[in-house]
């Protein structure tokens, strides 16, 4: 019923002695210390090198997600470092989405508003996450440069037996594709919710029901495999 058109890079640290650490356990920390600098340079370029392999390997048609942090979305040279990461890896800029909070976007709008068409006239594709969670106005959409809006996993888990959030739910698609943008559903763990948002025309869904976070290796046997089955 549907094909892998993205991927979300997500991050986690692999402590030697406690494990798996997921990135509230850390991230707080690292914006104390202003190591969350470098982790941010290291996430985006660690994202566009695998996905220049995948796309070597002929994997052309994915896209990877990255989330961005306030830092990046505020930094009016970070357009410009995107532009040098997609060069040296050979990627057009539709290969890149970048996802950003509500939150992110208001704290200085025309900064953000700014950096945002700055990476829209690269090609790279602007993501609203978690969107109907913040305080934004809806009358800022019309002045953000979003290809997708994110719908919070929270209105995915009562779909099926609130009106309530049906209607919101409904009302968000309508304004989004009004927009020409794509709405892209987090949060989908039962058949039922994914059947419930076909039936509305929802461009994009992700959750547990298709997978889990994996590893790189794993996620690899995961695209090929889905791959031979399509063909």
């Amino acid at each position: 019923q549907g094909h892998i058109v993205a991927l979300e890079a997500l991050l986690r640290w692999q402590h030697p002695a406690r494990g798996l650490l997921s990135p509230d356990q850390f991230l707080a920390l690292a914006e104390e210390t202003g190591l969350i600098l470098p982790i941010n340079d290291w996430v985006l370029a660690s994202a566009c090198q695998q996905l220049a392999e995948w796309h070597t390997q002929g994997f052309d048609h994915l896209a990877v997600s990255v989330n961005l942090t306030g830092h990046q979305l505020q930094d009016p040279h970070f357009p410009q470092q995107v532009s040098e990461l997609l060069e040296r890896h050979n990627l057009c800029g539709e290969s890149l989405r970048l996802e950003v909070s509500e939150s992110m976007v208001m704290e200085d709008l025309e900064i953000a508003l700014n950096v945002m068409n700055d990476l829209r006239s690269l090609g790279v594709q602007v993501c609203i996450d978690d969107f109907g969670t913040g305080y934004s106005s809806l009358s800022y959409l019309r002045r953000i440069p979003a290809t997708h809006l994110k719908l919070d996993k929270s209105f995915i888990q009562n779909l099926e037996n609130d009106p309530k959030i049906q209607a919101i739910v409904d009302a968000i698609m309508t304004i989004a594709h009004k927009l020409e943008i794509d709405l892209v559903a987090e949060g989908v763990e039962t058949q039922e919710q994914w059947n419930n948002l076909l039936a509305k025309q929802c461009d994009e869904v992700q959750g547990f029901l298709f997978s889990h976070p994996l590893p790189v290796s794993e996620l690899e046997e995961r695209i090929l495999s889905l791959h031979q089955r399509r063909s």
